[in-house]
């Protein structure tokens, strides 16, 4: 769908037997508005239902598959009414101000979230919806090389940014020079290689 609002949090919540994500899901938007007021929330789910006034946009889907409920994420990219998302889990709680997360994945097209955490700040063990990765395992590892020596450019997209009159951290500066110099380098190699038995006159 074309967006509606610049930017907000999209909550995905489809209520099984044994757990009422709805209700999760307000319960996660209260504390998303108790810490930032002005934030836009977006409730996506297949309750018909649309007169909560807690939610600033309500996306109701019917395609909807109940045995593998992550099997529906997709369906956020479909529906966010914003032109930049954060889809949030329904049964996560905020503690803090998250604001500053805008400006982090500014910086990327996609940025998927690792090594989550509990209420305890401690890295969650469970396994539950991740059966289908520790069952390709190997394909994964040969997954991480490939992606390791792929050259990203996506590192040196600051236009977003720069358009919206943002400020560039050094932080962030310093690594995307390093990289882009260790890129040149390899690149310089590659072409010492090829060129090492060529005549070039």
């Amino acid at each position: 769908m074309q967006p509606i609002d610049e930017q907000g949090y999209v909550i995905l919540a489809i209520n099984s037997d044994k757990v009422d994500y709805l209700n999760c899901a307000r319960t996660l938007t209260k504390t998303i508005k108790r810490w930032d007021p002005g934030a836009k929330v977006c409730l996506i789910t297949d309750a018909k239902q649309r007169n909560d006034p807690i939610y600033d946009h309500y996306q109701v889907i019917d395609n909807v598959d109940r045995e593998n409920p992550w099997a529906n994420d997709w369906q956020v990219f479909k529906n966010s009414p914003f032109r930049e998302t954060i889809k949030l889990e329904a049964d996560m709680l905020i503690v803090s101000d998250i604001s500053h997360w805008w400006n982090l994945f500014r910086h990327r097209d996609v940025v998927v979230s690792t090594g989550c955490r509990n209420w305890q700040d401690q890295v969650s063990p469970a396994r539950n919806y991740r059966s289908v990765f520790d069952a390709n395992h190997a394909q994964l590892a040969l997954l991480k090389v490939a992606y390791a020596i792929t050259p990203n450019f996506q590192v040196f997209w600051l236009s977003d940014a720069i358009q919206q009159k943002r400020d560039i951290p050094v932080a962030y500066l310093v690594p995307s020079v390093a990289y882009g110099a260790a890129m040149i380098v390899a690149v310089m190699c590659v072409a010492v290689a090829l060129f090492q038995r060529r005549e070039v006159g």
